[in-house]
């Protein structure tokens, strides 16, 4: 997927949940502390969301743009003996 396309997601959920609670691209920018250019570009699709961005959204309005699953990883050491034989 690329990045663009990821933007898009980000924009189309953002638009779903506000729809959803009934708040408006001016009232975005006031829960955020943004401008209203800020919050538009935020709702076009065009924006480059940063982490930042999606974090200060997601505390505005109290639900989460993204959802990131940990898969948690373990390391594991194989150490080999190996036995040479040779002639002489």
């Amino acid at each position: 997927m690329t990045e663009k396309e990821l933007n898009k997601l980000i924009s189309n959920r953002l638009n779903l949940l506000l729809k959803q609670k009934v708040l408006n691209t001016a009232e975005l920018a006031n829960l955020t502390g943004t401008s209203h250019p800020t919050a538009t570009k935020w709702r076009s699709g065009l924006h480059d969301f940063k982490i930042s961005d999606i974090a200060m959204i997601e505390k505005a309005i109290g639900e989460k743009l993204i959802e990131i699953t940990v898969i948690e990883t373990k390391t594991i050491t194989v150490t080999r003996k190996e036995t040479l034989s040779f002639s002489v």
